[in-house]
């Protein structure tokens, strides 16, 4: 058994992943993968545990302090900044907000769960992305949405359009505020050079911040929760 901190390591043999990658789940337990090929011996995977004992433990650490999405019955989900209580419903209920109450099925699908949390994203990061873009005379030309746990915001500079992560649905709304500026100064700086730095604090002068408490959350933790997107 390969272990960390007295916990058994899950070890996931995956067809895209060449020598050992390691994963930390949001329930606290560790996942090593290896290549679906790769004939590694269960000490020098322990081996690989024991050498990354500290990023570990860090991971741990970091995010411990971040209330993540609760959907078990009684649980709490902060949703575009407003905190809701979770009550279950039937096998055949579907998610639906109630006053301060989020009604979840009992089982949700990957599907049910980027259409209900993406309905709701969709039409508050338009809005703010048309209010920036008016404001300061910057250009997007289409607003979406996306599922890739790299990135919580991704301009595209050949038509410029932006696609906001999902996940964004889940943090603090100032958080929200600072990745739509963020995406939007692209369409002037395509790279994260001095002067795109500047452009992004001339308009959202609280920046550092707010992309600070941005880091406190963790993309694939939070698809892990939510069902959203392929995190592993």
């Amino acid at each position: 058994m390969v272990e960390f901190d007295g916990q058994e390591v899950l070890i996931e043999k995956d067809f895209f992943t060449q020598g050992m990658r390691l994963i930390v789940n949001s329930d606290g337990r560790a996942t090593v993968k290896i290549g679906y090929r790769s004939t590694f011996m269960e000490n020098e995977i322990q081996q690989f545990i024991d050498k990354h004992k500290r990023f570990l433990r860090n991971r741990l650490t970091h995010y411990s302090g971040v209330q993540l999405p609760d959907f078990e019955e009684g649980g709490k989900v902060t949703l575009l900044g407003k905190e809701y209580s979770v009550a279950h419903g039937d096998r055949n209920s579907a998610f639906a907000i109630e006053g301060d109450t989020l009604k979840v099925p009992d089982y949700f699908s990957r599907w049910e769960s980027e259409r209900f949390f993406g309905n709701l994203l969709l039409p508050h990061v338009r809005a703010l992305t048309d209010l920036y873009a008016e404001e300061y005379g910057l250009t997007c030309s289409y607003v979406g949405l996306h599922t890739w746990h790299t990135a919580w915001g991704t301009h595209f500079g050949d038509d410029n359009s932006i696609n906001y992560n999902i996940a964004l649905v889940f943090v603090p709304e100032k958080c929200i505020e600072y990745v739509v500026v963020h995406e939007l100064c692209h369409s002037r700086h395509s790279n994260h050079s001095a002067a795109f730095w500047a452009e992004v604090e001339r308009i959202y002068p609280r920046y550092r911040d707010d992309r600070q408490l941005l880091k406190n959350y963790s993309i694939r933790w939070l698809f892990e929760k939510a069902k959203l997107g392929k995190w592993s």
